[in-house]
């Protein structure tokens, strides 16, 4: 990845405070991001399957 012109200076680096789209870490930041938003509003990860949200209370199951 290359900088935009006029960030360039010798002796630094910079860093990336978001995941880019098609690395690797993308969709462990997608996650993390999703399940940040939807934990608080009463849903659970499930036992059987991480990738499973549950909210029993209205029971709603996401899959992601």
């Amino acid at each position: 990845m290359k900088l935009p012109d006029g960030y360039h200076q010798n002796g630094q680096c910079a860093r990336l405070n978001r995941s880019i789209y098609g690395v690797k870490q993308s969709p462990k930041a997608w996650y993390e991001h999703l399940t940040t938003y939807l934990l608080p509003l009463g849903y659970a990860v499930s036992s059987f399957d991480p990738y499973v949200l549950i909210n029993l209370q209205d029971q709603i199951f996401i899959a992601i």
